[in-house]
């Protein structure tokens, strides 16, 4: 007689009847047979049926050892990981790190950006003073009361009046110039030889004019030669009078040091009795010619500052007059 074979509903297997969890899969097994069993004998026949229900209430270990159900292995936790930075916070716990845990790699580090510092600005253009012009020789002034709001108008009248006189070789700019104690704007008026700064600012209420005449000084190499071949022989014939020629030498050398300061002193004074000034002999003299073109170009300017006073609307008569224009030694009464 075969035996009654029980059909496992998840896996489908054919397990005995006597098996209450599936021998593949371990799931419980339905009590419907898939095959008919065969009619009980006779000697089976006396023994009471067990119901279903006290079949699966009855102990699994009545059952064989081929037989045992199968249960899924369960899964074992990972220890949690103690920190997801890539390194421990404060000191590593003893033992070191749990087993299983990998350290987090580092991304590349990016190289920091630090934006580029901005250039420093540019220094300022040192204003020129007015020393840079030369050195002064002559100059005119005056105040006009009352009429600091003119200056513009002035200003512009002066120049038209420069460009109509044509001067050959001369330049009107105006510039900012600065002294030992403050900064003023000027008009500068150039020419080879000479320079003539024009101030027409206002001064508190009133109406500053004035000019002033400035001119490069240039060493007359010339004759500070010829003054120090004079003590360079006044020297040698002082040291003539020496037999040995070492001392005759020294003598010599120092003795011209020690008359260059005498010939000097005596071309200071020379200089101011001949011609009225003590560098005649040390500076170039532009000469007579030179001399005259700057004092014109003074007359010129000083002239200009009168017709723009009275083109402007002002009384150009209260001015006052300048008669005498010097550039040097040299002079003229006008």
């Amino acid at each position: 007689m075969e035996a009654q074979t029980i059909i496992c509903q998840n896996c489908q297997t054919p397990n005995p009847a006597k098996n209450l969890y599936c021998q593949s899969c371990g799931k419980p097994l339905a009590q419907a047979a898939s095959t008919p069993a065969a009619p009980p004998s006779s000697s089976q026949s006396s023994e009471p049926v067990q119901p279903v229900s006290q079949v699966e209430e009855a102990e699994p270990a009545s059952q064989s050892p081929t037989s045992a159900p199968v249960y899924p292995t369960p899964v074992q936790e990972q220890p949690p990981m103690p920190s997801q930075e890539p390194g421990w916070q404060g000191s590593p716990p003893p033992g070191g790190p749990p087993q299983g845990y990998h350290p987090q790699e580092m991304p590349p580090q990016q190289p920091a950006y630090y934006p580029a510092a901005p250039p420093p600005p540019p220094p300022a253009p040192a204003v020129p003073t007015v020393e840079n012009l030369g050195a002064w020789k002559d100059g005119w002034a005056d105040l006009i009361t009352g009429e600091a709001s003119k200056a513009g108008d002035v200003e512009k009248e002066f120049v038209e009046e420069i460009k109509k006189r044509n001067i050959p070789m001369v330049l009107v700019e105006k510039v900012e110039l600065a002294s030992k104690f403050n900064k003023a704007n000027f008009l500068v008026v150039r020419k080879p030889g000479g320079v003539v700064a024009v101030q027409i600012n206002p001064c508190g209420n009133d109406l500053s004019l004035s000019w002033s005449l400035y001119t490069k000084h240039v060493p007359n190499w010339r004759m500070l030669a010829v003054l120090a071949a004079i003590a360079f022989v006044v020297s040698f014939l002082n040291a003539l009078g020496t037999f040995n020629f070492g001392i005759f030498f020294v003598n010599w050398v120092f003795g011209t040091f020690g008359w260059l300061m005498p010939v000097a002193i005596l071309a200071l004074i020379g200089g101011y009795v001949w011609k009225g000034s003590f560098w005649y002999f040390f500076l170039e003299n532009p000469g007579d010619i030179a001399n005259d073109e700057l004092i014109a170009l003074m007359l010129a300017v000083h002239q200009s500052i009168q017709s723009a006073v009275g083109n402007a609307g002002l009384d150009s008569g209260k001015l006052r007059n300048k008669s005498t224009f010097k550039v040097g030694i040299n002079q003229r009464q006008i």
